[in-house]
């Protein structure tokens, strides 16, 4: 950090412009992903993914992994309809980013990557 002390104003400025992109796409990344466990979830196979995520959930509880925020979030939402989960997952705003950023539905990436 202190490297960018040295930085010219147009150099940090094209910096915060790149991480700004790569935030973008780790979003975007992430919006795909929940987008993919929305559909899943809507299956005959969600019952058995939602509960794969629930038991993600109970792990970050067990460990103190993540802020109790979160779990009560994912908790709450993994009980919901397909409908009103994918309403609530795929919602605009930094909450839906937050929660997008802390996931349970790590595991289906794979999936995501052969459909």
């Amino acid at each position: 950090m202190l490297e960018n002390r040295n930085l010219s104003l147009a150099e940090r400025r094209e910096l915060r412009l790149a991480a700004l992109a790569e935030k973008a796409s780790r979003d975007a990344d992430l919006l795909r992903l929940h987008q993919f466990a929305a559909d899943v979830l809507g299956t005959d196979e969600g019952p058995v993914v939602c509960a794969q995520a629930l038991a993600h959930v109970e792990i970050w509880a067990r460990d103190s992994l993540c802020s109790r925020k979160y779990i009560v979030a994912w908790r709450k939402m993994l009980r919901m309809t397909p409908s009103a989960f994918r309403a609530e997952i795929l919602r605009e705003g930094d909450e839906g980013v937050a929660l997008r950023q802390n996931t349970p539905f790590g595991f289906l990436r794979e999936r995501m990557l052969w459909q």
